[in-house]
């Protein structure tokens, strides 16, 4: 026996307009993470879907000080390399490939984006 659950379209239209306000809401409120995907602004709450983040929909976090520091260190990343060396951290894909297309000649480079900050590394 299969039970089927229909929305009407009106319901389903109500559910995706409520989400898209509280994630505007979100990215208003919390300045620092309009840039960010989806994903990442759920795991920066530490929940699992949107309708979780409504709780924080009222919380601003804007001061000065912390838009100064979050743009400092949003390009900072923690990444090294076999020998601990740091490794170079580019801000776009674009400049990603133009930086291994320069270093072509001396060996083949892929590009990978970084998993503790928003760029993209190359690797051998």
């Amino acid at each position: 026996m299969r039970i089927e659950y229909k929305k009407s379209l009106k319901t389903i239209k109500k559910d995706i307009i409520q989400k898209q306000d509280i994630l505007s809401n979100i990215k208003i409120t919390h300045k620092h993470l309009s840039h960010l995907p989806l994903s990442k602004i759920l795991e920066y709450f530490n929940v699992s879907s949107i309708l979780d983040l409504k709780i924080y929909t009222n919380i601003k976090i804007d001061t000065e000080d912390f838009e100064e520091e979050y743009q400092e260190n949003i390009f900072s990343c923690l990444c090294t390399d076999r020998d601990n060396n740091p490794k170079e951290l580019y801000l776009s894909l674009k400049e990603a490939k133009a930086e291994a297309l320069r270093l072509s000649y001396q060996q083949k480079l892929s590009i990978y984006p970084c998993r503790y900050s928003y760029g993209w590394h190359l690797t051998k």
